[in-house]
């Protein structure tokens, strides 16, 4: 690990360090880049989520039906009278953000990643809440956008910080060091009877269904070394088995789990299949250097040079036709009861 952790001076931002060619953010506390390639491969991790989604590309899968603005308020068409229409949104370690259409969005996380406060009109982000602690900066966030809001002209802008129509937290291993509590705090601000929590995670051990990719590739060995060290961190990126069982035991409702394969490459030809395989490639040969690292270097004492040497072999690999392999994608959407 390189010594020379430089801090960055730009003003209102936490502390920043350069480490093996990467910036981080406040030491240690979130262990994957910021920086501007790590900005870049977010946003291509989102598309290539949006596309496994499906044909309508939604953001979410959890039943919460938002109205958009200039949906008629009447029954549906097929003559049962609609739900009662969501209109807050929770996106818990958002990133460089996302945008709702038809809701009202809160965006926070770690890191500020330069966001302005008010992203869209209808979307706020703010960074420096660890939402592992109490969340009483997210409330004071909430509070201070209402009064924003009424402050140009909008009385009827009035947002709860404790009744959420749906709390959404994609890709939060590696981040989260008590996963329980985390799920705990989320079923109590969703709003009862209603909300929904979505939860999205990537399996990063690799599968093939015909054996084309060997049991001991490049991908399966930067894996298992990529969870052993985050294993190290105390910050987990394995996938848990009985993650839907946990939920239920925890109180939440309606728990269902989807699995979406993401192929390492575009070897399926035509349609979504293909889409994916392009763009996960793509996320893939663009990220993995990022999110091994500071890792492989802090917690298993390889030298740069040699995560390096394994990032290229697992490019190479990954780009291969002949090996049909993918990742699993989970999505586990659960409600909160009634009462």
């Amino acid at each position: 690990m390189s010594k020379d952790l430089v801090p960055d001076g730009r003003a209102g931002s936490p502390p920043t360090y350069f480490e093996n060619g990467r910036e981080y953010g406040r030491k240690y506390e979130y262990i994957f880049p910021c920086d501007q390639l790590e900005l870049d491969n977010l946003g291509i991790l989102h598309n290539t989520i949006t596309i496994a989604m499906g044909e309508d590309r939604k953001l979410y899968s959890a039943p919460v039906y938002f109205r958009h603005r200039d949906e008629s308020t009447g029954p549906n068409t097929n003559g049962a009278p609609r739900g009662p229409a969501g209109r807050q949104v929770l996106d818990l370690g958002t990133g460089s953000g996302l945008e709702y259409p038809e809701a009202q969005v809160f965006a926070v996380d770690f890191f500020d990643f330069q966001q302005p406060r008010q992203i869209f009109s209808n979307t706020w982000f703010s960074g420096h809440i660890d939402i592992e602690k109490p969340w009483t900066s997210l409330h004071s966030f909430v509070r201070w956008a209402v009064d924003r809001r009424r402050g140009e002209g909008v009385p009827d802008f009035d947002l709860s910080p404790n009744n959420w129509d749906l709390i959404y937290a994609r890709m939060l291993n590696g981040s989260i060091r008590d996963r329980p509590q985390l799920h705990q705090r989320i079923l109590e601000h969703l709003k009862p009877g209603f909300g929904y929590a979505e939860f999205v995670e990537i399996d990063w051990t690799p599968r093939s269904d015909d054996n084309t990719l060997p049991v001991d590739s490049y991908f399966a060995k930067w894996a298992n070394e990529l969870l052993t060290a985050m294993d190290k961190a105390g910050r987990s990126m394995r996938i848990n088995p009985n993650m839907a069982n946990m939920l239920r035991d925890q109180g939440f409702v309606n728990v269902k789990e989807r699995t979406i394969k993401l192929h390492h490459n575009p070897w399926i030809t035509g349609g979504d299949d293909e889409r994916i395989g392009r763009w996960f490639n793509l996320a893939l040969t663009h990220g993995l250097q990022g999110i091994s690292m500071a890792p492989f270097t802090r917690y298993l004492g390889w030298s740069p040079d040699e995560v390096n040497k394994l990032v290229a072999k697992v490019r190479h690999e990954i780009c291969l036709l002949k090996h049909h392999g993918y990742c699993t994608l989970h999505i586990w959407t659960a409600g909160r009861p009634p009462s």
